[in-house]
């Protein structure tokens, strides 16, 4: 009993493979029939691959890495900064690159970036304006907006606090077209462990990628700079001027006491000794109050050195910039695999339609 039931279970399975053979056969042989439908789905594929290729435009890269060697990043400056964007909580160098990755995408930044001029050929122009044409955004207003200022608008100043609304509307366009968080013409790279901070502008445009990563640099570095001393350089103005107005009521004092001498060589009365040792006496004064101040002018201007970051290019884009472009082999390889899938799961599930049908 026991042996027949076996030979029938391996009668079974020799059925059960004999009919997924067979059935593989039959599609094998559907799809050698209708080639020619495979083809249609390749040659569309590749169609679309093609037509894509085509229209994705070419790329420029421009990548400027810089190194920031802080001074006293605990100043007032760096701490009001940091405090600003939400990071008051944060010192040290980790701050201060958290703080660069806000400031590059600020408008306060991006405004300076957009409204600095470039000679091409013979216009010197806005970046704002060479992006406007590049990106072609005067037809896109032409298309979506019944405002006729827009149409052929380009920027004639860079006072912002002076822009009509559709201006402040254009310059915000700008700002996102630059520092979109996908899609942007600009990123940032930190490195907190090497302190390596890499500037990254891709664009449509060679010249406009070129010039957003070396003057969004060049405004970052100079802002951060200028707020990380603030404290420390209205230190040193102040003792400065002071000193030079002691310098200056020093030098009235000797003057004053040098002319009084030679106009009272014969000293006779006491009254005119009294007056020249009052003289004396002022510019001794002087002389102390002076050589204290500029003391002092030694020590605010080595504090202000101490504070002072030392921002370091370690490399800037150069032309030709690198370009980066859709692949014509990957696009066809791409449509003949796509194409050759899609065309055999069509042509599969036809034959499983019929098949169900029939029976």
């Amino acid at each position: 009993m026991s042996t027949t039931n076996t030979n029938h279970g391996i009668e079974e399975d020799e059925i059960s493979l004999r009919d997924i053979i067979l059935v593989v056969k039959d599609y094998i042989q559907e799809v050698k029939q209708y080639w020619w439908i495979l083809l249609i789905f390749i040659l569309l594929l590749c169609s679309y691959n093609l037509y894509k290729w085509y229209k994705t435009e070419t790329i420029y890269n421009a990548e400027l890495t810089f190194t920031l060697n802080d001074g006293d990043s605990g100043s007032g400056g760096v701490s009001s900064l940091l405090g600003n964007f939400g990071l008051g909580g944060m010192t040290g160098g980790g701050g201060n690159l958290l703080l660069i990755g806000e400031l590059v995408r600020s408008r306060l930044i991006i405004r300076d970036v957009l409204f600095h001029k470039v000679k091409v050929k013979n216009r010197n122009d806005y970046l704002a304006n060479y992006l406007i044409d590049a990106y072609e955004l005067q037809e896109k207003w032409r298309e979506n907006s019944n405002n006729e200022k827009l149409w052929d608008y380009h920027f004639a100043n860079d006072n912002i606090e002076s822009f009509e609304l559709y201006e402040k509307s254009i310059f915000k366009q700008l700002f996102n077209l630059i520092v979109n968080n996908k899609r942007g013409i600009l990123k940032i790279e930190l490195d907190e462990f090497s302190k390596v901070i890499k500037i990254n502008a891709k664009s449509k445009s060679s010249m406009l990628a070129y010039e957003i990563a070396n003057q969004t640099f060049n405004a970052l570095s100079k802002y951060y700079i200028r707020k990380t001393i603030e404290k420390q350089e209205y230190t040193y103005k102040i003792s400065k001027h002071r000193l030079d107005s002691l310098s200056q009521l020093l030098l009235e004092a000797e003057y004053a006491l040098a002319k009084f001498k030679e106009s009272h060589r014969n000293l006779q009365l006491e009254t005119h000794y009294l007056k020249q040792q009052r003289l004396d006496r002022t510019v001794t004064r002087l002389s102390i109050i002076q050589s204290e101040a500029a003391r002092n002018v030694e020590v605010s201007k080595f504090a202000l050195n101490e504070a002072t970051p030392f921002v370091q290019i370690i490399d800037r884009p150069l032309y030709p910039l690198r370009a980066t472009s859709a692949s014509l082999v990957d696009a066809i390889i791409f449509g003949v695999a796509v194409g050759l899938f899609l065309g055999i799961v069509f042509l599969c599930l036809r034959k499983l339609y019929r098949d169900i049908m029939s029976d």
